[in-house]
């Protein structure tokens, strides 16, 4: 029971993990094979070629995805790490209440 709160938690993580390392392995040329499927890593390092032409915003678009998913993925985890786990959520904040200036000035 104590273990079924923290599996989508760590499914999320590790998806983004996986996601930055199989961008890494692209990039290094050592991932998946362009004609096999869609690689973003791969896709950056050929745009580092055109990059000294002037040509840079081809990078541009898959780096900015791998960094959102990744962020997403991130965020969706700690969120549902927050919600899930009873010993991490956060206490109501109970508002501030100042003294009254009357109050203040009969003491």
């Amino acid at each position: 029971p104590n273990v079924i709160q923290s599996v989508p938690v760590l499914g999320t993580l590790n998806a983004a993990d996986a996601i930055g390392t199989l961008a890494a392995l692209g990039f290094l040329g050592l991932g998946l094979q362009p004609q096999d499927a869609a690689e973003w890593g791969y896709d950056i390092q050929r745009a580092l070629d055109d990059a000294a032409s002037g040509v840079y915003l081809q990078g541009m678009v898959p780096g900015i995805s791998i960094v959102l998913l990744v962020t997403g993925l991130t965020l969706v985890g700690e969120g549902l790490n927050e919600t899930l786990n009873p010993t991490l959520r956060k206490r109501r904040l109970q508002p501030v209440r100042f003294p009254d200036r009357d109050e203040e000035a009969a003491s």
